[in-house]
């Protein structure tokens, strides 16, 4: 299951309406589920102030927000464990 490691974005479902509306109630639009994917990629950055690698499945929300701020000062936004955060992912 792809789920973002940062952001804790993972896969969403709803439905799917075809643009089909004509006719009366026997012959209604169908809906089928399906199921929304977020954009996850693998990603290893490295961290400068601990000298090492980390890899984590990432959004591309998250990409955007480690560009702005780094990676521990947005892991310390998302009131995550810095230390628990970073003993996890390191290799």
């Amino acid at each position: 299951m792809a789920k973002c490691d940062l952001t804790g974005k993972k896969v969403a479902f709803g439905r799917n309406i075809r643009h089909k509306a004509s006719g009366g109630w026997a012959r209604r639009a169908p809906k089928t589920n399906r199921t929304f994917r977020p954009n996850v990629h693998r990603h290893t950055i490295y961290v400068p102030e601990i000298g090492q690698s980390v890899t984590l499945n990432l959004s591309t929300k998250a990409l955007r927000i480690i560009n702005k701020k780094g990676l521990l000062a947005a892991v310390r936004d998302q009131r995550l464990s810095v230390e628990a955060f970073l003993k996890e992912h390191t290799r």
